[in-house]
């Protein structure tokens, strides 16, 4: 989370990141995604970059639902609510929403699983069976 829309927050996580095997990152078309750092960033790890279709949300729908839950269930009345917050109350909430979501919310389209379950079972066998 960072005050600024700006190219730092992606390129400083993406260089905390570990990119132990192969991997694709998919994204939209926003300017951090398709500016020159971070191109040449993801290219100097001879990776790959996927982006969706110019005006087709379709292709993101997963990190739009993500962000639509976000606002919903821990936002009600999302723009007021977040006006009366400073900062750091902020991001401590999204924070723990994020915790929430990955650890302690059971989904039915992953057979009654948490993310982090899912991605457990994935890391342990290279698969997902749901």
């Amino acid at each position: 989370l960072s005050k600024n829309n700006d190219n730092n927050l992606v390129l400083e996580h993406l260089k905390t990141t570990d990119f132990s095997s192969n991997f694709i990152i998919h994204s939209d078309h926003g300017y951090q995604y398709s500016s020159n750092d971070y191109v040449k960033f993801i290219s100097s790890k001879n990776e790959k970059i996927s982006m969706s279709r110019v005006g087709n949300s379709l292709y993101n729908r997963e990190i739009e639902y993500f962000f639509s839950i976000l606002k919903t269930e821990i936002f009600p009345n999302f723009c007021k609510r977040v006006k009366l917050l400073t900062f750091n109350e902020l991001k401590n909430e999204i924070k723990e929403f994020i915790d929430w979501y990955n650890n302690d919310r059971f989904m039915k389209k992953l057979d009654l699983k948490t993310p982090q379950q899912m991605w457990d079972v994935y890391k342990n066998n290279k698969f997902i069976g749901v």
